[in-house]
């Protein structure tokens, strides 16, 4: 859709409907809002939005992810709320596109990393085998202060990483 969008504009948002928007249980909304608070380069607050999606739905010493809500713990936990297990596509969403910073379009990638995301407990992120239009495949790792890209050398004249100022 590619509107221009301010980061005073996401932040305005966040910080006016985020406190009031799905208060009753996290299911993937939090996720989103997860997204929200690293693309506003708000650490904290994107983990307690993570953390409180996990715990949402999450059961026992294992944390076993289930559709039934059971807590009376949490904000709006009613027993027995529904969650749909297709709320997990939010957990890998809000990992990629968060916490590593991925966008893609159908021309590209873009690596979006925005420095000390991770939280402390986390020493990396990697992604293995990322498959890219179907041919090109690599792993991409975070850690606190870098990015690395691994892959083969025979896409190394196919392949070009550029910064936003459009230098390889």
């Amino acid at each position: 859709m590619n509107f221009n969008v301010t980061q005073k504009i996401i932040r305005n948002h966040a910080e006016t409907f985020i406190p009031i928007t799905c208060q009753e249980n996290a299911g993937m909304i939090s996720l989103i809002h997860a997204i929200v608070w690293l693309i506003l380069n708000e650490s904290s607050k994107a983990e307690h939005e993570f953390n409180r999606s996990l715990h949402a739905c999450t059961y026992r010493e294992f944390h076993v992810r289930n559709e039934v809500d059971i807590r009376a713990d949490i904000i709006g936990g009613y027993g027995f709320n529904s969650h749909f297990l297709t709320s997990a596509d939010g957990f890998i969403q809000s990992v990629i596109m968060g916490y590593i910073g991925l966008r893609y379009d159908d021309k590209s990638l873009l690596f979006n990393l925005v420095p000390s995301i991770l939280t402390l407990s986390t020493k990396y992120i990697r992604l293995r085998n990322v498959l890219v239009h179907g041919t090109y495949l690599f792993d991409y790792t975070i850690d606190q202060s870098s990015m690395y890209f691994i892959f083969s050398h025979i896409y190394t004249n196919l392949l070009g990483i550029t910064d936003n100022y459009g230098s390889q």
